[in-house]
């Protein structure tokens, strides 16, 4: 949220702070001025106060603590994606998770790939795909049941409780052999 002056007779600056007791992590504000804006690295809240500096018309004044609460959201973009051929019909994906969680722990990644078979007139690729596998939060899978010498490029969404983010740009293309190093 952004904060901004406004009521009161004061004529000193208004300054936030914040104040211990929240619940959420990082809370921060980018300044102390009127123009303020707070943030904070997970769910929870964050608890604010407000002053007046006082002058010699006024006393200095301070707000009663005001609690923000910031929900979770879905988890931002995972990046790097990088695909490797392993073995026989599988292909080793490793990417890193993305900066912002959500404000909620990242339970899974989504794994969508697209394969591309030979035909005589070039390749014909398939619709995106999901492959199933037991939730992780590690940032590295095999993938099985590939079929050899067809393509296979790849995306990685991460999961948090709220729900599924944007997936990551796609893998380089690979390609599955049962011959080693092909």
């Amino acid at each position: 949220p952004n904060f901004s002056k406004t009521g009161g007779s004061g004529t000193g600056a208004l300054t936030y702070s914040i104040l211990a007791g929240g619940t959420a992590s990082n809370c921060a504000l980018s300044t102390s001025a009127a123009n303020a804006i707070l943030t904070a690295s997970t769910a929870g809240t964050c608890k604010v106060i407000a002053g007046i500096a006082g002058d010699s018309n006024y006393e200095q004044a301070i707000s009663n603590a005001v609690t923000i609460t910031f929900s979770a959201t879905v988890p931002g973009v995972p990046t790097n994606l990088s695909a490797q051929a392993a073995q026989n019909q599988q292909v080793t994906l490793n990417w890193t998770a993305p900066a912002n969680t959500g404000g909620a722990a990242i339970t899974d990644y989504k794994i969508e790939y697209q394969e591309c078979q030979p035909t005589q007139g070039g390749l014909f690729c398939s619709a995106l795909q999901t492959f199933t596998h037991t939730a992780s939060a590690n940032t590295s899978i095999v993938v099985t049941g590939l079929t050899n010498s067809w393509t296979y490029t790849f995306q990685v969404s991460a999961v948090n409780s709220v729900g599924t983010g944007s997936p990551s740009d796609s893998s380089n293309a690979v390609r599955p052999s049962n011959v080693a190093g092909i």
